[in-house]
């Protein structure tokens, strides 16, 4: 019986066992689906945080948005919504504001753009100028136009009337010349017999004069033998004097032709063409506080790849109409090629003998011909300097071959020098330009005494952008 109770414990104590395996596995089941289902509530925690502050950046970008258009539009908004907006456009401005959003890069270059015409105002929650200002400014600006257009038809009103007036007053003159015509055939007659008068006088004159003559050709012929003699030491000099301008002419050409593969060096990049409109019409970024007039005009060159002025020049254009403080319209004269090299915007503009703060001096010498018509136009050529704003130091008369003017200084900038051999007469009258010539010379060495840049009539013409002969025109 004792052996028998021994069998009874042993199986109590494996029944006990078996039941706490079964209990320790449920707990460790029963753990880890509780431990699951909490890593999946936390999940959807986390993503319904995510999408929250999804909707909350969304609703504040929009709201940026809609705030920002409005200041634009010059719309009041809130104090608590200006002062939420100033602190959102800081952020915005920082790159901070948006940065999730698709359509930030739009909404960026949106606001440029806008800032472009209407700057902010970093101190206050709105641009400086809003729409409203803009629109403001357009309709006092009609208003002005409108008052304007009125004040010119009353002008125009006035003119026909004054045109009226000059109509009945030239009448009145037609009448008066009848008059005065009749009176002045009368007195004709008379003033003819007193001529005729005059001629028989001239008659007896002539005979006293002729002997005088025969006295004078004597006295002429041993001058004449004087000045022969003068004239051959005279030829020598002159021989000289030809040679050595001779050699600056060929130095001239050479420092010329040298010139048309560099820049000049006074040849600024701030003179520009800022519109090129139809028909040969360009505007420039030069006006009346430039001291810009009508008639000035320029040498156009172009901008090559590394942002460097064309030393080449591509044509040449007038000033016609002064417009704006820096803004005047301008007649293209001249284009090299208008097909494969035409005047664009940004082209820049040179004349070495203006400045809009002071006036250059120059010194003119030699045959001057503007229009390659074969006559000496020196005194047109100076008229045209001076409109010009420019100031001629020294210049060789034609007439008489002297040089006028205050003379050449260290303040004068060019010598202009015309080749003589350009005339077309040099032969029949060979003294007269060797006179030139020996002028000419005179100016030279002066110059180069003085440091003074010595330049040809045609390079001088093409820096100054002056059409000097028909050529190629541009097709506009």
């Amino acid at each position: 019986m004792a052996k028998q109770r021994g069998g009874e414990s042993k199986t109590g104590l494996i029944v006990t066992l078996v039941f706490f395996i079964l209990a320790t596995l449920g707990l460790g089941v029963a753990a880890y689906f509780g431990f699951a289902d909490q890593d999946r509530l936390t999940k959807e925690k986390k993503d319904a945080e995510t999408a929250a502050k999804q909707r909350t950046d969304e609703r504040d970008w929009y709201r940026f948005q809609a705030n920002l258009y409005r200041a634009f539009m010059g719309q009041p908004l809130e104090k608590d919504a200006q002062e939420r907006l100033q602190a959102e456009k800081r952020t915005f401005d920082q790159g901070g504001l948006g940065g999730s959003q698709k359509d930030k890069e739009q909404v960026v270059a949106l606001v440029k753009g806008l800032e472009k015409r209407m700057p902010w105002d970093p101190g206050a929650p709105a641009p400086k100028q809003t729409y409203e200002d803009l629109l403001a400014n357009t309709q006092k600006a009609y208003a002005q136009l409108q008052a304007q257009t009125e004040t010119a038809q009353k002008e125009r009103d006035a003119a026909k009337q004054q045109a009226k007036d000059a109509a009945d007053r030239l009448t009145e003159a037609q009448a008066d010349y009848e008059k005065q015509l009749a009176a002045l055939n009368a007195k004709s007659k008379e003033e003819l017999a007193a001529a005729r008068k005059e001629f028989d006088d001239l008659v007896k004159n002539n005979a006293r004069l002729s002997a005088e003559k025969e006295e004078q050709v004597k006295r002429a012929a041993d001058e004449r033998r004087k000045l022969e003699a003068e004239k051959r030491k005279q030829d020598v000099t002159l021989r000289q004097q030809q040679e050595v301008l001779k050699a600056q002419k060929d130095k001239l050409e050479v420092e010329e032709q040298r010139g048309g593969g560099v820049a000049p060096k006074d040849l600024r990049t701030d003179w520009k063409v800022v519109t090129v409109a139809g028909r040969g019409t360009a505007y420039v970024n030069l006006g009346w506080d430039d001291n810009v007039k009508p008639q000035l005009t320029f040498s156009i060159h172009g901008v090559g790849p590394d942002g460097s002025p064309v030393p080449q020049a591509k044509g040449t254009l007038e000033v016609v109409n002064v417009v704006g403080p820096h803004l005047s319209q301008a007649r293209v004269t001249g284009v090299r090629d208008p097909n494969r090299d035409p005047v664009l915007r940004g082209d820049v503009l040179y004349n070495p003998s203006w400045s809009p703060s002071q006036k250059k001096h120059v010194a003119v010498a030699g045959f001057i011909d503007l229009n390659g018509d074969g006559r000496d136009d020196t005194a047109e050529f100076i008229r045209n300097l001076e409109g010009r704003n420019v100031v001629v130091d020294a210049w060789v008369d034609p007439q008489d071959m002297t040089i006028k003017g205050r003379g050449i200084t260290v303040h004068t900038d060019y010598l202009i020098v015309g080749s003589t051999a350009d005339a077309p007469d040099r032969e029949r009258n060979r003294d007269h330009y060797d006179k030139v010539d020996r002028a000419v010379s005179d100016m030279q060495q002066r110059a180069n005494q003085s440091g003074i840049t010595v330049i040809s009539l045609t390079k001088y013409l093409e820096m100054i952008g002056y059409n000097r002969l028909p050529g190629p025109r541009s097709g506009g």
